[in-house]
């Protein structure tokens, strides 16, 4: 077993634009706060979640450009509710709910649990580089269950 495994490469969405890309250190939402190593930097980057829209983890942080992304679901994505979220910055995701409702009361999302600050979603699209998604509650315009 590798002492030293691999980071997770991860894309970091902010609800103000900025994307921070970097390998996985510490990801503990309880604790309100992702630890990174930002690509090309030597100090890690601490980003608090509540300036997260997004983190992608990535198959690679470089992408595909000749992948084209799809946002419908498919035989071969694993069981699950199908969402449809809509962030605040026009941004569309489909995918399943990899946990739980988020909310004690269905899809209500005026009013999230304050106390769960997000959930894990599979992306529809398997062939695309996104593995999984922590969408940051805050950051959701709209959800419906397709």
């Amino acid at each position: 077993m590798d002492p030293n495994p691999p980071s997770q490469p991860i894309v970091a969405k902010l609800k103000d634009g900025t994307v921070v890309k970097g390998s996985l250190i510490s990801f503990e939402p309880d604790r309100n706060s992702v630890l990174l190593q930002q690509a090309g930097s030597a100090a890690p980057t601490e980003l608090p979640l509540d300036t997260l829209k997004a983190i992608y983890f990535v198959r690679s942080l470089q992408g595909d450009r000749q992948h084209h992304k799809s946002k419908a679901f498919t035989t071969r994505n694993p069981p699950g509710m199908r969402l449809l979220v809509r962030f605040h910055d026009g941004e569309v995701l489909t995918g399943f709910l990899e946990s739980p409702l988020p909310w004690p009361k269905g899809f209500h999302i005026s009013k999230p649990d304050p106390r769960i600050p997000g959930f894990m979603l599979s992306p529809a699209d398997p062939e695309g580089n996104n593995e999984r998604i922590y969408v940051v509650n805050s950051s959701i315009m709209e959800m419906t269950r397709l």
